[in-house]
């Protein structure tokens, strides 16, 4: 996502990139790979300013790489109610801990010279029908946020996701008929432009680009270590004697799936990842006897392929999708696009190709 450049007034444009757990840059599908830091909740466990502080400063130098001058996140929705689809984003309930553990977070990307956006403060609190559910609040807490003329008025200077919808057009009426002044439209101008001159002094590549570098897979091993908690460990059960025993049950619906990350904007394709059950058995010597089980199914899909599970006709571990423009019923249709899938979950959110119209036609092959 980017801003809008005005070219005769010498106005860059701005890019700015998803997400809270690490930056994915322009493309939802097939994007360039990323690092994939814990979520918030795991973030917050740490209880650690020190270290969230490092860890915004690993979320910079990957805004850079990936072409955004800002960061939008972290996400502080408070988690009023564990059905919140995106609570896993979110750091913690206690709006004293999140005031200092988000502060840290966001002076570590800012200190690289991106701008940090904090998001969904306001009546974010569930997924499910977030468009169409109820929220019931007060008109002060609400303050006008989803309309035009009164977030204008109360210092709201962009609206987002473009394009527009409650302004343009509708901002002309709101001007016409003087519930906006052109006084306060000037002053939300002014600080959008010096969001914009700040932002492009960020030393940005124009092209998206990796930077998996031995020191940040240290660093992000450390959050995620650092943010389990054991809770109880009454009868010095863990760490476990691999002397004591010849057998592991390996029991889950994600034992097998590197469930790094969560969907929407926390989703990306991160540098590695290692499911649970792998890295078990990579540390288990090899005569103790493996016994693995799905148990109950997380969510009600077909279960999907992985590229642990499946390789391409030509051997490639995952999947081979292929675009065309014709139907398969066209004798030695052209390939337009191939790309190699590392499971068989997917959106094509933000994909396109100049030689694809909008009917289009795609296959997977997988072995």
């Amino acid at each position: 996502m980017h801003s809008s450049s005005r070219p005769r007034f010498n106005v860059p444009s701005v890019r700015v990139s998803d997400g809270p757990n690490g930056v994915r840059g322009t493309k939802f599908f097939d994007g360039v790979r990323a690092a994939c830091l814990p979520n918030g909740t795991g973030l917050a466990a740490t209880w650690d300013q020190d270290l969230l502080y490092e860890a915004g400063v690993l979320i910079g130098q990957e805004c850079l790489a990936k072409g955004a001058h800002c960061w939008l996140g972290p996400t502080v929705c408070i988690q009023r109610s564990p059905l919140g689809g995106r609570g896993f984003e979110s750091l913690v309930e206690d709006l004293y801990a999140i005031g200092k553990l988000v502060a840290a977070y966001i002076r570590g990307a800012q200190s690289i010279g991106v701008i940090s956006t904090i998001k969904h403060f306001a009546t974010s609190d569930q997924e499910h029908e977030r468009i169409s559910v109820n929220a019931v609040m007060s008109e002060r807490a609400l303050f006008g946020t989803y309309s035009t003329a009164e977030p204008l008025n109360a210092s709201l200077d962009l609206e987002m996701p473009g394009p527009t919808r409650l302004r343009g057009p509708l901002l002309e009426l709101a001007i016409s008929s003087r519930k906006v002044s052109r006084s306060t439209l000037d002053a939300r101008a002014r600080t959008v432009l010096e969001f914009v001159q700040r932002a492009s002094k960020a030393q940005v590549l124009v092209t998206e680009s990796t930077r998996d570098f031995p020191e940040d897979r240290k660093l992000n091993r450390k959050l995620a270590s650092d943010s389990v908690v054991l809770l109880k460990n009454k009868s010095g059960f863990l760490p476990l004697d691999q002397e004591k025993f010849k057998s592991v049950a390996l029991i889950g619906p994600n034992m097998k799936t590197a469930a790094f990350c969560g969907g929407g904007s926390a989703s990306l394709q991160p540098y590695y990842s290692t499911s649970p059950y792998q890295g078990i058995v990579d540390q288990l010597p090899a005569d103790v006897e493996i016994l693995y089980e799905t148990g109950a199914t997380s969510f009600a899909y077909i279960p999907e392929l992985q590229a642990t599970d499946v390789c391409t006709p030509e051997g490639q571990p995952g999947l081979r999708m292929r675009f065309y423009r014709d139907p398969p019923s066209i004798k030695e249709r052209r390939v337009v696009v191939e790309i190699v899938m590392q499971e068989s979950s997917w959106q094509l959110m933000g994909f396109s190709n100049p030689e694809l119209d909008r009917l289009f036609y795609a296959d997977i092959e997988a072995e």
